[in-house]
């Protein structure tokens, strides 16, 4: 313990849920350390609601070992503070000094090549098409990447990864429909593999319409992870996840999974997005769907962007029952919904994480017209390739990571999720003060999930 000379308060920043008739869960708003309390712990809180020294405290009641490090926890996990202690000044301090090093770029370690901005589904939820809507200059003249801008976007990568001394790098093709462009990402592989600069891992996303048997095992040769989405068993998905045309589109998702199987590859995870139209009728058959094609990784989320209809604890309700059978049947559910409640269950962290990779400063994408973001379905270009890596430490990028700190979020405070939300999605605020709705509603949904995923895992 320290500062045993001075006075100790219960931190003003302690959650709590009622996981039992003696036990509760705490958990700090800013810093997580949860961790389960019984009457003892809950007595030795109350008695610090007034500033008192550890002495004093001693001197009034005689603990027994256990209760003395029960004493020691407190103080360390910061549910008992320094009566004189700024707490929150601690945790922005560790938000800007994280912030500082993303703006340099000492972060950036994922390259997303958008090769194809481009898609032949019409998926009734889609969050590329409004990106598109918001900022056509992702595009260029085609909406797909040639091979010089490929070739520009890597080395420039290259140069900047060998100039930070970063020892792994990461690679994405997404955006829209990439297999719309498989040449250049064969192209690129190859680049890469003749310049012996291949990176540590290489990811794509694809709705595996267009899959042929050449792609399949190029993928499968050079150890892709393919990500696919399904929006629920065959009947669900085609309600909301369709071609341009209004033509269902789970007979050839699941044709090219298929192919994928022939040849003796696996799919790397699988995307399911509820909204309005499929909610009702996802429904746990979805994890046996995942359990018999052997997926161990499924993503799913709720509409992040466009306003539902759904209300945030009926919302959370099923999420967490879809997460409980998914580690029944041992599949990892992952998804921004969770994204509080890993940054508390992780914890430690003391405000060092942000909401997701992106906002960490951890990514890049580059578009068909040279355009920078942060986020593969941002419409906020925070440079162009030319201008890379100048534009880091400046401009947009800077901007952009600074304005999305929950310091510039006054909604945000004294929210039980402060430290942990972080201010929320950056595609949930874009698009200004239309967006507020949908702000609002996905606070709601994070805290009750969050609330929802601790108590569960406090019940096992």
């Amino acid at each position: 313990m320290t500062r045993e000379d001075g006075k100790y308060i219960s931190s003003r920043f302690i959650r709590r849920i009622k996981i039992g008739d003696n036990s509760e869960l705490v958990y700090h708003s800013l810093r997580g350390n949860p961790m389960i309390i019984d009457s003892g712990a809950r007595e030795i809180l109350k008695i610090f609601s007034q500033p008192k020294s550890i002495d004093a405290f001693l001197g009034e009641y005689e603990l027994d070992i256990e209760s003395m490090e029960v004493l020691k926890q407190l103080i360390n996990d910061g549910f008992l503070v320094h009566s004189s202690e700024d707490v929150r000044e601690y945790f922005f301090e560790d938000v800007s000094n994280k912030i500082t090093d993303a703006i340099k770029g000492k972060e950036l370690r994922v390259l997303d090549l958008s090769v194809s901005e481009l898609c032949n589904f019409g998926c009734k939820y889609c969050v590329h098409s409004r990106a598109i809507k918001l900022d056509r200059s992702r595009m260029g003249q085609t909406g797909f990447m040639t091979m010089e801008m490929a070739q520009t976007a890597v080395d420039a990568f290259l140069l900047h990864i060998d100039h930070n001394n970063i020892q792994e790098w990461d690679l994405h093709f997404g955006s829209a429909e990439s297999l719309l462009n498989f040449e250049v990402i064969k192209w690129a592989i190859e680049y890469l593999q003749k310049n012996q600069r291949l990176p540590k891992s290489i990811s794509l996303n694809s709705n595996l319409s267009l899959l042929t048997k050449k792609m399949a095992e190029f993928f499968r040769d050079n150890n892709f992870r393919v990500n696919t989405s399904i929006d629920g068993l065959s009947d669900v998905n085609d309600l909301v996840r369709i071609y341009k045309d209004g033509h269902k589109t789970s007979i050839d998702i699941i044709k090219g999974m298929n192919l994928l199987k022939e040849i003796g590859y696996q799919i790397n995870s699988v995307g399911i997005t509820l909204c309005d139209e499929n909610f009702e009728k996802v429904d746990t058959e979805i994890i046996s769907w995942l359990k018999d094609w052997s997926i161990s990784n499924a993503l799913f989320d709720i509409d992040f962007v466009n306003m539902v209809g759904l209300d945030p604890e009926k919302a959370a309700d099923k999420m967490v029952r879809l997460e409980e059978r998914c580690r029944q049947e041992g599949i990892l559910a992952e998804g921004f919904w969770k994204t509080p409640y890993k940054n508390i269950r992780d914890s430690g962290i003391s405000g060092a994480s942000r909401f997701c990779s992106s906002l960490m400063g951890n990514n890049l994408l580059v578009t068909p017209s040279g355009n920078l973001y942060i986020c593969s379905y941002s419409s906020t270009p925070v440079g162009h390739i030319s201008d890379f890596p100048n534009c880091l430490g400046k401009g947009p990028f800077r901007k952009i990571l600074l304005n999305s700190s929950v310091a510039n979020f006054s909604e945000c405070r004294d929210c039980e999720l402060e430290g942990h939300c972080l201010g929320g999605c950056l595609l949930t605020r874009e698009g200004g003060k239309t967006q507020n709705q949908k702000v609002a509603q996905m606070c709601a949904f994070y805290r009750a999930t969050t609330k929802k995923l601790l108590k569960l895992d406090a019940k096992k």
